[in-house]
């Protein structure tokens, strides 16, 4: 029996107990290599699923925010214009960090 409660955000989420005690193991050590024996199919999985042979998948260790910000900032330059909907919490925040990181964002309001 679960005794989480239920979260109605978008993360974390709830695990059903049975997929909680599949991944109750031990940390393997990221240099092992056993490690890379878990890693490397899991990687040519993420190719099958996306129908692509020359796609260069990484595994991202953060937060969706995390993840925001390196694109912002590996794709983007201080001054540049941007287009944002604002239309819910997330979107306040991406422009936000937009404006944070010196873009013109120019904001299209959204019922």
């Amino acid at each position: 029996m679960s005794f989480q409660n239920p979260v109605f955000i978008p993360g974390p989420t709830n695990m059903p107990e049975a997929l909680r005690k599949a991944v109750d193991m031990p940390t393997l050590d990221h240099r092992s290599p056993l490690f890379g024996q878990i890693l490397h199919p899991a990687l040519a999985g993420v190719k099958k699923v996306l129908k692509s042979e020359s796609a260069e998948v990484f595994v991202f260790p953060s937060t969706g925010t995390g993840g925001w910000e390196t694109a912002i900032t590996n794709t983007l330059n201080a001054g540049d214009k941007i287009l944002a909907a604002r239309n819910g919490m997330f979107s306040h925040r991406w422009i936000d960090m937009c404006q944070r990181h010196g873009l013109d964002v120019q904001v299209v309001e959204t019922p």
